[in-house]
């Protein structure tokens, strides 16, 4: 519990969404929020097509006694990035940060928001879950092996891109 408590101040200090995942009280995940923006859609479109995201997590890990860290595995949709136990000796947090295409990512149905030809009143939008990050901890013993696994709900801030700025100045 000690964790969660430390994670939602340091979110709220930051004033960011961050979703957090336990996992057997071996492996912890955290995952901050997305940003990305969006240009306005034509009406009628139902779905918003979203751009190439970046993606910080953290996993706070520790091995039962006896045991040590043999990997540690992130994913984001198909990306995914492998630490071994060269990579990961003598710690017990890892924070990385995944290049997540466009590709990968599903487009989102986003109701009014940020259809073009219509007055903006909402610039930003934040989506609990459009994705989620995955972590996975090996651990190994000289008798056992574990694998631990934890998944968090992405969250992503959308901001719609204003329209080309018109100026309110005429030719002269």
């Amino acid at each position: 519990m000690n964790r969660l408590a430390v994670s939602a101040l340091f979110a709220g200090s930051l004033c960011i969404a961050t979703a957090v995942a336990t996992a057997d009280d071996v492996l912890t995940l955290h995952a901050t929020e997305a940003n990305t923006q969006i240009s306005p859609r034509n009406p009628g479109q139902a779905q918003a097509v979203l751009p190439a995201l970046d993606v910080e997590v953290i996993a706070e890990f520790n091995c039962a006694p006896g045991a040590t860290a043999e990997s540690v595995t992130f994913s984001v949709a198909d990306t995914h990035i492998r630490f071994d136990a060269s990579e990961i000796d003598d710690t017990t947090t890892l924070k990385t940060s995944l290049h997540v295409p466009a590709s990968q990512i599903v487009p989102i149905s986003s109701a009014d928001f940020c259809i073009d030809g219509t007055p903006l009143e909402i610039v930003e939008l934040l989506l609990p879950g459009v994705t989620s990050a995955q972590v996975s901890l090996h651990c190994r013993s000289e008798t056992t092996s574990s694998v631990h696994f934890a998944s968090v709900a992405l969250p992503l801030r959308l901001r719609c891109e204003p329209d080309e700025i018109q100026s309110s100045s005429t030719d002269k």
